[in-house]
């Protein structure tokens, strides 16, 4: 393809506007790569971190949320969950988490009994939202929590 003066003018002037590079080459009739060939020879400011947000938005459908900590997402489930039913072996039903209460040291006494959640993970069948997270951390401490 050859590059005219009035394509370039255009070329320009999107690049500056925020356009992604695959609207650029729609416009122009030519391809992605072209487009940001020629950005890079004309010295186009980089955009790696100037993308606008609405330009993202609209050609992804989403904008990066910033991470949140594993304290943070312990404290969500917390707050989205019933209060802890401390309840005994004996009294526990099969819907009910089977977390042990109470420090590693002492005699285990009382379970959670909160209702159990059936998920994805490992430990799932057995406690509730939260315990499946804390029982994940506890068996590898480097293991990310996510909900």
């Amino acid at each position: 393809m050859k590059w005219t003066n009035k394509k370039i003018i255009q070329l320009k002037e999107l690049w500056k506007k925020g356009t992604i590079a695959e609207e650029i080459a729609e416009v122009l009739g030519t391809s992605k790569g072209a487009v940001i060939g020629k950005a890079n020879r004309l010295h186009c400011a980089s955009r790696k971190f100037k993308r606008l947000p609405h330009v993202i938005k609209e050609h992804w459908g989403y904008v990066k949320t910033p991470r949140v900590s594993r304290k943070q997402v312990l404290e969500r489930l917390l707050s989205e969950m019933e209060p802890e039913n401390p309840t005994p072996l004996e009294s526990l039903t099969p819907n009910q988490c089977k977390f042990p209460l109470g420090k590693e040291e002492d005699r285990v006494e009382f379970f959670c009994g909160r209702e159990r959640w059936v998920g994805p993970r490992k430990f799932g069948p057995n406690y509730c939202k939260y315990h499946v997270h804390v029982a994940a951390k506890l068996e590898d401490p480097r293991k990310a929590i996510r909900p």
